[in-house]
């Protein structure tokens, strides 16, 4: 009897495992679908864009002392977010790209013109 409950013991564990991983994958199905939504407007992109620049996910780290942990927890979350975001929708992100290059090229645009007007 007791190897019996033995093993429906590890039966019910392995289903609970199945059920929570199945409610896991349905939830992040849910967050992919709300971040999908989120990336569909410009605001939203801006935004997400803003979120991922305070992380650093596409450079390596510079320090060598105490805030290396702090900054590398940061990138982990960065990059987790840049990951999301292809995964919910690759060709919004890339977009993504794109319209963040085209506000860089424009602020150093605006940069270079007030420098030569003060020049």
């Amino acid at each position: 009897m007791a190897g019996a409950d033995i093993f429906e013991d590890i039966r019910s564990r392995h289903e609970q495992q199945a059920a929570d991983a199945k409610a896991a994958a349905h939830e992040y199905d849910a967050y992919l679908g709300s971040l999908r939504r989120v990336m569909a407007t410009n605001e939203g992109r801006r935004v997400l864009w803003y979120l991922v620049s305070l992380c650093h996910p596409f450079q390596g780290n510079p320090f060598t002392d105490g805030r290396v942990q702090r900054f590398e927890g940061q990138r982990d979350m960065g990059v987790k977010l840049v990951l999301d975001m292809k995964l919910a929708d690759l060709k919004t992100f890339h977009a993504m790209e794109v319209e963040q290059m085209v506000r860089d090229r424009n602020q150093q645009e605006k940069g270079h013109e007030s420098a030569s007007r003060e020049g």
